[in-house]
């Protein structure tokens, strides 16, 4: 009968999946910003979860803790766990499940109502928006009260204020202040980041070069794939727009009929379906902005266009495809 070979496994140090060290990341960059310390004797394979939503006694806390190799896997995830005050050994006790801690504890957690998680910025976005930089209101207004609102509100105040702390009213709900809020009240010109060294991040992202962005910052596989197909579609030859003459500043007029159909059909239909490149592509974003001029259209609007129309449709996204349709809209009524 022969003998099986019995091959001891080696205990390792589980290393960091991809998706985990940008958690741990993250979770580290909060705390830096909150300016709350790691708890002393803290177990070196645990991070500090801040965000933890169960209230939690006195001494305990909410952490993440890396897991370990085993026969069914490598390891290197995070597990959410609870780390409870320093034993007369030192060491601090670890649970996994609430169960368990309650068992220990000898009683239930409440959870107490309208419990809020605490908000968190990603590290990547700090290189763009400082968490010490500065909003400063413009003169730009837009046609959503809140908008404005909210703007006039967050002036002076910094990125880290606003992005940690901040809420605003819209439709008789309480919003927390997002990255994607900051994005689109800078794109519309009615906030400026000023990062103190005299430039605000609007004229850093002009002078920035178009070097593809790490893998950490790409979006997902399936994204990339609809991006990549749909810049390898041959583009749809773009008829020569018919010209719209600029009127004076102050004194718009509304073009003929016949120009506003010849517009929506035959220069915007094209880039609702394609992106605008070229010469013919930028000679058709004049032609859109000399009628929508004419017909006095929203200036934020009009500002957010030429950028929406070189993206491909894949890119625009909601808010480019809420530009495109005010603009048809706006065709049709004046038609």
């Amino acid at each position: 009968m022969a003998m099986r070979r019995v091959i001891k496994r080696e205990t390792k140090e589980a290393k960091l999946t991809e998706k985990s060290a940008q958690e741990v990341k993250k979770l580290e960059t909060c705390l830096a910003l909150r300016n709350m310390p790691t708890p002393d004797n803290w177990p070196a394979d645990v991070t500090y979860n801040v965000r933890g939503l169960l209230k939690l006694p006195d001494g305990w806390y909410h952490g993440k803790k890396v897991t370990k190799p085993t026969a069914r896997g490598s390891g290197g995830l995070l597990h959410p766990c609870f780390v409870g005050p320093t034993q007369p050994d030192g060491k601090r006790r670890i649970f996994f499940h609430r169960r368990d801690l309650e068992k220990f504890l000898g009683n239930k957690i409440v959870q107490p109502d309208n419990m809020e998680r605490v908000r968190i910025m990603n590290p990547e976005y700090l290189s763009k928006y400082p968490d010490d930089a500065r909003l400063m209101r413009t003169e730009k207004k837009t046609k959503a009260d809140y908008i404005n609102n909210r703007c006039d509100q967050l002036s002076g105040k910094t990125v880290r204020e606003a992005l940690q702390n901040f809420k605003y009213d819209h439709n008789g709900k309480t919003r927390n202040y997002s990255v994607t809020d900051l994005k689109y009240d800078e794109n519309c010109g009615l906030l400026v980041v000023d990062t103190g060294s005299g430039k605000s991040t609007q004229l850093r992202k002009k002078t920035t070069n178009n070097k593809a962005a790490p893998k950490t910052a790409r979006k997902s596989a399936a994204s990339k794939r609809a991006r990549v197909s749909a810049r390898s579609a041959p583009l749809l030859a773009l008829p020569a727009p018919m010209p719209v003459a600029l009127p004076p500043p102050g004194t718009p007029t509304m073009p003929p009929a016949a120009v506003l159909q010849h517009v929506c059909a035959k220069v915007l239909g094209p880039l609702k379906k394609a992106a605008a490149t070229g010469v013919s592509g930028e000679v058709a974003i004049c032609t859109i902005l000399g009628v929508g001029y004419q017909c006095s259209m929203d200036q934020t609007m009009l500002n957010a266009l030429p950028e929406v129309l070189r993206k491909t449709p894949v890119e625009r996204g909601k808010f480019g495809q809420m530009v495109l349709n005010y603009f048809e809209s706006e065709l049709i009524k004046h038609k």
